[in-house]
């Protein structure tokens, strides 16, 4: 039994809550796969901060993409980023470290038959998941289809085979989800922001991934805010830029917007963000990004189980969320065929003018601590 001890349990197929605890050895290594979108490895750093708050002593490492890999970089709690190819088509590469426990929050088929090859000695995955079983030895129960925790709440329980506490309230887990390591921003960025007036970062779209405030609820927003001390700054990536102008090429010509659309790499995303004094956005990372940098982040999500606030709240202790009052319109399991992302009702009925009555709130609050960004 490689660097664990052996504790309980009777073997990890007898029953999904009869799962084999281990005690990690002094010095050893977890290695996290996750594979996806910014947000998507946002809701995994509660459970590396977990593991560093009961076990200074372990050594995390992540391996995600190499589009994910500098907001990884800022977060204190990680050790190393390796890029998921590479240990895809090496995966030597997690023995050649040291790792002793390989987990698989989502089931990555390539990422589990990896850390198969490597031999790592404890693989961490999920019964709802069974197109991995055969590549681990450990197993938790998600149970994450109508869950009623947050998804890092479900991650979390990837703790309990290696003998950790796998819980948190969502108060705590806000706590707990920051970034630290920012870089600086650079001059280019740094004057498009205006030191007298109220910064708001709104990011429209969502990389095709999620539903979508609609295009012109945006221009709504600015419209109500034509006549406040604030400057609006776009982002998104270069691709987006096009179908954002044919969705409302209004709100791109406004006055009162900067368009940072396709000029900002991840890294300089995360230090514009961390500059600047609220994020409005649907549930997509730069969201998740403001909140764990501390500065107010409204997100806005459908009333869908699994793609709701109750599901993807920001972290954070200015993270907030908005949903439509009431329930979908739409019968369970149409709503994706019906609508797609512009034209859900349960976006479509949040109104701008709610979202604008928080921007002000924020205004009249003042600002408070944030990341600043490591200097030059």
């Amino acid at each position: 039994m490689p660097r664990g001890r052996h504790q309980t349990g009777t073997g990890p197929l007898d029953g999904p809550d009869s799962i084999i605890h281990m005690d990690l050895a002094l010095g050893s290594t977890v290695a996290l796969g996750r594979r996806g979108h910014l947000g998507d490895m946002m809701v995994c750093l509660p459970l590396v901060a977990m593991i560093k708050r009961q076990r200074p002593d372990i050594r995390v490492c992540m391996v995600a993409s190499s589009y994910t890999m500098p907001l990884l970089e800022s977060c204190e709690w990680l050790d190393e980023v390796i890029e998921d190819q590479a240990v895809m088509d090496n995966p030597a590469l997690l023995s050649e470290r040291g790792v002793d426990a390989f987990i698989n929050p989502l089931a990555d088929g390539d990422l589990a038959r990896a850390a198969y090859r490597a031999r790592v000695p404890l693989r961490i995955g999920d019964l709802d998941r069974p197109k991995t079983i055969r590549y681990c030895n450990r197993f938790v129960w998600g149970r994450r289809k109508w869950s009623a925790l947050h998804e890092a709440q479900i991650i979390l329980r990837h703790l309990e085979p290696l003998g950790l506490g796998c819980s948190l309230p969502l108060s705590e887990l806000k706590a707990v989800t920051r970034l630290s390591r920012v870089m600086p921003l650079e001059e280019s960025l740094r004057h498009r922001l205006d030191a007298a007036a109220f910064n708001l970062v709104i990011h429209p779209k969502s990389h095709k991934n999620g539903r979508e405030w609609p295009a012109r609820h945006f221009l709504r927003l600015v419209q109500l805010l034509e006549d406040e001390p604030v400057r609006v700054l776009v982002t998104g990536m270069d691709c987006e830029q096009a179908e954002l102008a044919a969705e409302c090429p209004e709100l791109l010509r406004h006055g009162k917007v900067t368009v940072l659309m396709g000029a900002t790499v991840p890294a300089q995303l995360i230090a514009l963000i961390a500059s600047a004094d609220g994020l409005v956005a649907s549930g997509t990372g730069p969201l998740h990004i403001a909140a764990a940098l501390g500065i107010h982040a409204l997100g806005l999500f459908p009333r869908r189980p699994s793609i709701d606030a109750r599901r993807w709240h920001p972290l954070g202790a200015k993270g907030e969320a908005m949903q439509m009052a009431g329930s979908c319109p739409i019968q369970r399991g149409s709503c994706a065929q019906r609508m797609g992302r512009q034209g859900c009702p349960c976006m479509v009925g949040i109104s701008p003018e709610q979202v604008a009555a928080r921007v002000r709130s924020w205004m009249q609050a003042g600002g408070a601590a944030r990341v600043v960004p490591l200097a030059a």
